[in-house]
């Protein structure tokens, strides 16, 4: 949480509630002093479902919309579904909902991001291969991570 006189940001926080909501951790909280709530929910879908993924992102938090509403006291709340494909995708109302939260950076920057986090998770998650047996120096080797190479010294008399 951050605080500050006019605002106060929120994430990786569970909303307490005075009934049963399933959905209670958005991504991220704006509250201002002005009473104002901006909930931000993030997806990174395939491609394919990033038409459907927004509806859904926004029927979610209904619930606990009308729930801080009220037991927050607040004057507004809205939800923005920040929704971007896997592949580089966005939802018609993507630059809509940019705008919305104040976000002045391009649509290529931000595709450029999510296509480097999901190749990043890729390399890290799905690595085809089995580990290799140990080596001479004893470490483990996998695709993803090369084992060292050995220098011959005949090769490089300056070694020797």
């Amino acid at each position: 949480m951050v605080e500050s006189e006019n605002f106060k940001i929120l994430w990786d926080f569970t909303v307490q509630c005075d009934r049963k909501i399933e959905a209670r951790r958005p991504d991220i909280v704006f509250v201002n002093k002005e009473r104002e709530v901006v909930m931000i929910d993030v997806a990174i879908p395939g491609d394919d479902r990033v038409k459907d993924k927004e509806p859904e992102k926004l029927e979610k938090y209904q619930l606990l919309k009308d729930e801080i509403v009220k037991v927050w006291h607040m004057q507004k709340l809205i939800v923005v579904p920040v929704v971007d494909g896997a592949l580089g995708a966005v939802s018609v109302n993507f630059k809509k909902y940019m705008k919305r939260i104040g976000v002045n950076m391009t649509l290529e920057v931000i595709q450029k991001t999510v296509l480097l986090g999901a190749a990043k998770i890729f390399k890290n998650k799905n690595c085809l291969c089995k580990k290799k047996e140990k080596r001479d120096l004893g470490s483990v080797v996998t695709c993803c991570n090369p084992p060292p190479r050995t220098i011959n010294k005949a090769e490089h008399p300056f070694l020797a």
